[in-house]
């Protein structure tokens, strides 16, 4: 795989990483969530209760 296929992968897949990383749950409707977290300009701090 060469280093553009790296970054491609990381920038339009990311949940496919969270799977490589055992978060198996992220699903293909966490990658704008997670983009936006990483590249947004404005706070998307989440709170929320657990259990």
């Amino acid at each position: 795989m060469m280093r553009r296929d790296a970054v491609n992968f990381l920038v339009s897949k990311p949940y496919k990483l969270g799977h490589l990383l055992g978060f198996t749950k992220l699903t293909e409707l966490h990658n704008e969530w997670i983009i936006d977290m990483l590249k947004g300009k404005e706070d998307k701090t989440l709170q929320a209760h657990r259990g």
